[in-house]
């Protein structure tokens, strides 16, 4: 006889192993969001890049735009690649090639301007500087790499640097003249490294150098005006 609690049935599901408790499956850290696009193209593509900060408005069309992006995608260590051309004033160009992964994020490729115009930098230095015109043109082209490390900083290396400006005039200084003229400026070995802030070149060159200045009624060179 068992008693009114005690029966053969209570007794076997005692005699039954206890499961142990399983800790719960930690949850995976959140990331971006799966995401894959084959081809990305944009074709022909313009636009207007207007600012306002400077005292004088700066208005500079951009176009053709052309765009093309492969496989990009936010799977881990997975790459695409894009390729982007913009057509710049006055036969100007910017072309940029490379490669690129979300998952960390790292970037690498080429970067090549050709002969774009600088006469709208007076816009952005007549404020700080007594200067009335800049001409010249410059071109340039470099490898680059930027990505994430472990700890989350930026990593950013800048190879392979060259960049040529030509014909380099400054007009500017009381009473006002064109005070700077230099042929050509060659830079080339060029590199810089952040977050260690270091930029080396291995050549640079200067030709034909041309500098006008004077003192005035004090003694005072024209150059302290810069």
């Amino acid at each position: 006889r068992y008693g009114r609690e005690d029966t053969r049935l209570s007794r076997l599901m005692a005699d039954l192993p206890v499961a142990e408790a399983t800790a719960e499956p930690a949850e995976e850290a959140a990331g971006l969001p799966r995401m894959l696009i084959h081809l990305l193209a944009i074709r022909k593509g313009s636009g207007d890049l207007h600012d306002n900060v400077p005292a004088t408005r700066v208005e500079l069309p951009l176009g053709p735009i052309n765009v093309e992006i492969n496989q990009l995608n936010t799977l881990p260590n997975q790459d695409g690649s894009q390729s982007v051309s913009i057509a710049l004033p006055e036969g100007a160009t910017l072309e940029w090639d490379g490669n690129l992964s979300l998952s960390p994020l790292d970037s690498s490729g080429q970067l090549v301007l050709t002969r774009s115009r600088l006469d709208l930098t007076i816009a952005y230095l007549e404020k700080a500087f007594p200067l009335d015109d800049i001409n010249a043109t410059l071109s340039a082209k470099l490898d680059y790499q930027v990505k994430i490390n472990d700890q989350g900083d930026p990593v950013v290396e800048l190879s392979n640097i060259e960049a040529q400006l030509d014909e380099l005039q400054v007009t500017g200084l009381v009473p006002s003249i064109e005070f700077l003229d230099i042929g050509q400026i060659a830079v080339k070995g060029g590199n810089l490294r952040y977050p260690e802030q270091t930029v080396r070149f291995q050549h640079i060159h200067v030709d034909n150098p041309s500098l006008v200045a004077w003192l005035d009624e004090q003694g005072v060179p024209s150059l302290n005006e810069l």
